[in-house]
Parts: C-alpha cells; structure tokens; sequence
C-alpha cells in the first residue's frame, strides 16, 4: 500500500477492524475470514490453558478466561 492510498475498513464489534472490499461479498468474506482467525487464535489459547492448568474446568467469558479448579469449588466466597 502507497502513502496517500485510502483504506476502507468495517468495525465489527468482536473482532475490530476488518478490511472491506469492493462488493458486499468481498467484505463478508473478509469477515468470515477473520472470524476463522479469531476461532483458531481462541483454540490455541485453550489448548495452551488446558496443558497449564490439566484437570480444571476452563470457560471463556467475554474476552477474558475463568479457569475452575474442580477439587476445591468456590463455595467458601
């Protein structure tokens, strides 16, 4: 890309800011392509969570992960 040269992008709320293309199709698979990335990059990280912490229960909240040890549950909070 040239200094100067405009970039059109679309903002979805999850996944930032995607380049949009010159038709409506471009553009949806360019978001489609990024929800693909967003899905391998999230099973990545829950395999490399899973191999940290084995024998817990991990859930993904929001952007973040709340990790549960299932031998001392949370009842004294």
């Amino acid at each position: 890309m040239k200094v100067g040269n405009k970039l059109t992008v679309v903002y979805v709320p999850r996944l930032g800011f995607v380049k949009a293309g010159n038709t409506m199709d471009e553009t949806m698979e360019n978001i489609k392509r990024a929800e693909v990335e967003m899905e391998i990059k999230e099973k990545k990280e829950r395999k490399r969570l899973e191999k940290q912490y084995p024998g817990c229960k991990i859930t993904k909240i929001g952007a973040g992960w709340f990790i549960e040890n299932k031998d001392a549950p949370l009842d004294h909070l």
